[in-house]
């Protein structure tokens, strides 16, 4: 087998996957109308990067929480101001070029796990897939997020040399684990679970090299995030990655709650009258935890409407029709799966770590569908796990790529 040339093959592959997640979200970005930054999470982000591009540090003026909202995409916004001026439209633009990028590594880590066949499917599904596109027009953090989580599944999933340990990697994997912990907080579970079970994979029998990339993983994401958690510690009297976890739990937990978002409950209110930042949260996780464990019963009933509001319709009929369409396909990677085809494990532990991560956060906290949009790169690789590859083959100019396989080539294809 020509390794240099199935190399070539498939990187000018990943670069026509790149150029047409480009053109399908430069359209989007120039055609679709924008969202109004009226409120809510896409104008406090949008406040933090002023303050930061003002030289005012890490504040808002529409928000009183200093450590409520995780610092790199209000400091990627602020870079982009410095550089752009502060226009939405330009932020639109380096998002879609992030998607892009992302796109091409998605069809390049899918080629490793599935080869190289259903590894074009998935990133013809990455390309084109509208809910990432979707966001790719707000100031939100799901473009820097996935852009973050689809290079370290890359990390994760370069070919491994058996009886090596390959430092580099796993340095990789750490940095890019707290990068994305800076992104999201919800982050440290999948980076987390992502790490240990590829660890196990890769060393399996050999607990010492497993113990020693998970240990260097999270030295180097504990190093990434220790300026975040220093400065809170120093503006707030306590290290922490976040000030605002207990009031996220109770708005999804709480006498009033009904499955999403519920305010704090009116006779709550009085007893957080008057607390700082640190204390509100602490409050709000003891009057949350106590209703839980007065009210258990109540807490499992919510069970349900959480699911339904995580994983059920999004409300945009294109959305909610990719996500049908995809279903059969999610079906017969289980029944793969199940048979232990092709690199089975590796798969397992991305599903295990993304889409049951989504659901935990989702069922303690709370979440829309907004944030199961972590758990597609997962999910449309188990969609291209169980496409057949019949499908992709009657496209005349797919059919001529394979043909040009040598027979060690060809094996990959049904991988």
């Amino acid at each position: 087998m020509n390794v240099i040339a199935t190399k070539d093959r498939r990187y000018r592959v990943a670069v026509a996957v790149t150029l047409l997640a480009l053109v399908v979200r430069g359209l989007f970005v120039a055609f679709y109308p924008a969202t109004p930054m009226a409120g809510g999470d896409p104008a406090a982000y949008w406040s933090f990067a002023q303050s930061i591009a003002a030289g005012q540090g890490f504040r808002s003026s529409i928000e009183p929480y200093l450590a409520d909202r995780p610092p790199l995409y209000p400091f990627f916004l602020a870079g982009l101001m410095r550089l752009l001026g502060q226009s939405r439209e330009m932020v639109f633009w380096v998002q879609a070029i992030l998607g892009a990028l992302a796109g091409g590594g998605y069809y390049l880590l899918a080629v490793e796990l599935l080869g190289e066949g259903r590894g074009l499917i998935a990133g013809l599904l990455f390309a084109l897939l509208p809910h990432f596109m979707l966001f790719t027009k707000q100031v939100l953090t799901e473009s820097l997020y996935i852009f973050l989580l689809v290079s370290l599944l890359g990390a994760l999933t370069l070919p491994h040399v058996p009886r090596r340990f390959d430092y580099r990697r796993w340095i990789v994997v750490g940095l890019l684990a707290g990068l994305i912990i800076l992104v999201r907080r919800e982050g440290l579970l999948p980076s987390a679970v992502l790490t240990v079970s590829f660890a196990a994979i890769y060393f399996s029998g050999q607990k010492v090299d497993a113990f020693k990339a998970v240990a260097l993983a999270a030295l180097m994401a504990a190093f990434v995030v220790s300026p975040w958690v220093v400065r809170n510690w120093r503006v707030l009297g306590k290290p922490m990655l976040t000030s605002t976890s207990g009031l996220n739990f109770l708005v999804g937990n709480n006498p009033d709650a009904d499955g999403g978002y519920t305010p704090l409950p009116a006779e709550w209110v009085p007893m957080f009258a008057g607390l700082g930042e640190v204390a509100h949260d602490q409050k709000a996780w003891e009057m949350s935890l106590n209703w839980i464990k007065t009210h258990f019963s109540d807490f499992v009933g919510l069970l349900p409407g959480k699911l339904a509001y995580l994983w059920g319709a999004a409300h945009n009929a294109v959305l909610d029709g990719v996500d049908l369409v995809l279903i059969p396909f999610y079906g017969v990677g289980l029944w793969r799966l199940w048979q232990r085809q092709g690199r089975w494990q590796c798969l397992l532990a991305v599903v295990v770590a993304l889409v049951l991560g989504v659901t935990l956060i989702g069922v303690m906290f709370v979440g829309g569908w907004r944030y199961r949009q972590a758990a597609y790169p997962a999910l449309l690789l188990f969609a291209a796990y169980g496409a057949p590859l019949e499908w992709v083959l009657r496209f005349k100019w797919v059919t001529e790529w394979l043909r040009k396989l040598d027979t060690t080539d060809k094996s990959q294809i049904h991988a």
